[in-house]
């Protein structure tokens, strides 16, 4: 999941142009769309080894032997996400002494 300039959220990193807005954290919360309907949909099709069905995800090289980015995702719940963005924010502050 990324996010992007304008907080429009798209399911990868490789979606260089926003083809496949999955969410916009203008109006939603990160969560919100982590669990959305369309997100979730993807991660479902990635972990059955289905990603060809989907138009961004099928010339992708990053599916291998039915594991993706996405199908691993659905092996994390949304509160160790949680948890790691806090930790990664912590991180931040204290290698920028503290601000």
């Amino acid at each position: 999941m990324t996010v992007c300039w304008d907080g429009k959220v798209v399911p990868c990193c490789r979606d260089l142009n926003a083809e496949l807005i999955v969410g916009d954290l203008n109006r939603q919360t990160i969560e919100e769309v982590w669990r959305g309907e369309t997100l979730t949909r993807l991660r479902r099709l990635h972990a059955q080894g289905r990603h060809r069905e989907i138009d961004l995800c099928e010339p992708c090289s990053r599916p291998f032997e039915g594991s993706s980015v996405l199908a691993l995702a659905l092996r994390y719940p949304f509160r160790k996400l949680d948890s790691l963005r806090r930790a990664l924010l912590d991180a931040g502050r204290r290698g920028r002494g503290g601000v």
